[in-house]
Parts: C-alpha cells; sequence; structure tokens
C-alpha cells in the first residue's frame, strides 16, 4: 500500500476524493475530469489554463490579436477570424 502525504491527503479531502484517485491522477494513469479540475482551480485560486499548463493571456496579447473595440465586435467578424485562425478554438 503506498504511503500518502500530508498533502495528498488534504487534496483528496479538499476534492472529496480518494486518496489513490489522486495518486492516479498525479501519475497520469487517470486523465481529471472537469469537476476535478473545476475544484482543483477553485481550492488553489489558480485558472484551469494554468493547471493544464497553459500560459494565460495577457491583455496585451489580446489588444494586438483584436485590435481597439470600443464596441462588442459583430459576430460575422468573429468567425471570419476564427476561421482564419483555428488555432484559436479550444
Amino acid at each position: 500500500m503506498p504511503a500518502y502525504s500530508q498533502r495528498d491527503i488534504c487534496v483528496a479531502e479538499r476534492l472529496n476524493v480518494s486518496r489513490p484517485v489522486i495518486t492516479r491522477l498525479e501519475t497520469g494513469v487517470q486523465e481529471p475530469a472537469l469537476s476535478y479540475l473545476l475544484s482543483l482551480s477553485k481550492a488553489f485560486n489558480i485558472s484551469i489554463d494554468e493547471l493544464i499548463g497553459r500560459k494565460p493571456q495577457t491583455n496585451d496579447y489580446l489588444f494586438e490579436v483584436f485590435g481597439d473595440y470600443s464596441e462588442e465586435p459583430s459576430l460575422p467578424h468573429v468567425i471570419d477570424y476564427l476561421i482564419k485562425n483555428p488555432k484559436m478554438i479550444v
């Protein structure tokens, strides 16, 4: 039987999951469900993007991509942009 750290026990309790589930998530045996990601995000006060290793988008980057909109962009403009930049679709 594996030895669990105090951290493992605390995380498991905060997420309301068993310690073996935490071990499977940490070792990559099991992929986390969205509900786990949401719970982790809230428990550690970080974004889901940060949890999965993505860099958060800065306002400068968003301004560079979308420009200076004083009002909401029109739907056709957004659709056109997404067609031209499919990597922006998650």
